[in-house]
């Protein structure tokens, strides 16, 4: 690359040409782990174990961050997201998104029961029915930049769809990929890879290994230059609970590594980003990184920073959730001080601390 070229590229970058979605500065340190935003060229793995949030994670800190920040800056790169939804069917993925947008827009909340009967009488819930109208303009710009896929169950046929819709989008010179529309980022999820078909004489770790590493590695990220994120579960045997010899339980187990992908054990390795999540509460844990949190009962989820090609590495973090209305906000760091981020925080939430809870130096410092 020459000079000018690269000055050309950099410039681009500053402006906002083909830079990429930038992450709203409400959450710096998801941020910070994720290099700034999704670009082009990039590869990023969620990872966690069942039942932890990965999915609805996704569709917060993904996608409809991408959605709001499109909304706002209809100049700057815009953004077209596939989802290979491989575990929630296309209905549920809606409802959701529904009631997360029900949530921000009419600040009401609505749980999947009050939506889907599962009564006798099967009445309608007219009320829910109304408010859905309320947001149809925002149900009809999620539905214009999200596609929804479920039908495509095996490695090669979601690459096969993926390489159609981007070659629609594009067109392919001298052996390089052009889009259209450099203003355009796809944006491809899928959810998730361990639930992929698996065909007659392979195994599900030479399925991901093909789907990671070649397919999204060597194709998707650096020939057609999309932003890829793929959603993996843990293995289950190294979430589970495991004692010592003594009857202590081992709680070291519980943290998320790059190792605990057994499915794919290089998985890691081909992405420029891991992010693995942690659900506390799935462990009847009271304390976590030298966080109380039975103060948040199950509104609690933590982000460990595995693997950057972007950055340093970010020291784990919590972050405030309802995975029902798909709100998110990072916790401060931790402090007894009255006047901290974190007692604000805990304020704005209505949690009260028991006076247990406060160190008894701060109590004698307070009396002074």
């Amino acid at each position: 690359m020459k000079y000018e070229d690269l000055k050309q590229k950099i410039i681009d970058k500053q402006t906002g040409k083909n830079a990429g979605i930038p992450i709203s500065n409400k959450f710096p340190l998801f941020k910070k782990m994720m290099g700034g935003g999704f670009n082009p060229s990039e590869q990023i793995l969620l990872l966690s174990s069942t039942g932890a949030g990965k999915s609805r994670t996704a569709i917060a800190l993904c996608v409809l961050e991408c959605l709001r920040y499109m909304s706002r800056n209809k100049d700057k790169t815009q953004v077209r997201i596939f989802i290979n939804s491989l575990e929630l069917s296309e209905l549920e993925l809606y409802i959701i998104v529904a009631i997360a947008l029900i949530k921000e827009k009419l600040n009401k909340t609505y749980t999947r029961e009050d939506i889907i009967s599962f009564r006798e009488d099967c009445i309608i819930n007219e009320e829910f029915l109304e408010d859905l109208e309320k947001i149809k303009p925002v149900l009809n710009y999620f539905s214009t930049h999200v596609t929804i896929v479920t039908d495509c169950r095996t490695v090669e046929s979601w690459y096969k769809y993926c390489t159609k819709v981007l070659d629609d989008l594009g067109v392919i010179k001298n052996g390089e990929y052009y889009p259209k529309n450099p203003k355009l980022l796809p944006l491809i999820i899928t959810d998730t890879i361990n639930a992929f078909t698996i065909s007659t004489g392979e195994s599900k770790q030479n399925i991901i290994k093909k789907w990671s590493s070649e397919y999204c590695k060597m194709y998707l990220r650096n020939f057609y230059k999309v932003c890829v994120v793929n959603i993996q579960q843990l293995s289950k045997d190294s979430q589970s609970t495991q004692y010592s010899n003594k009857g202590e339980r081992v709680e070291e187990k519980f943290t998320p590594t790059a190792e605990s992908a057994k499915d794919a054990r290089d998985t890691p390795d081909d992405s420029n980003i891991v992010i693995a999540l942690m659900n506390p509460a799935r462990f009847n844990l009271k304390k976590w990184e030298n966080l109380d949190i039975s103060l948040f009962k199950k509104n609690v989820l933590f982000f460990y920073h595995l693997k950057t090609n972007f950055s340093e590495l970010v020291d784990p973090f919590a972050m405030y959730v309802n995975l029902n209305t798909l709100e998110f906000e990072e916790i401060p760091s931790h402090s007894d001080l009255p006047d901290s981020d974190y007692q604000k925080f805990l304020k704005e939430k209505g949690i009260t601390v028991k006076e247990k809870n406060v160190d008894s130096k701060l109590k004698l410092l307070l009396k002074q």
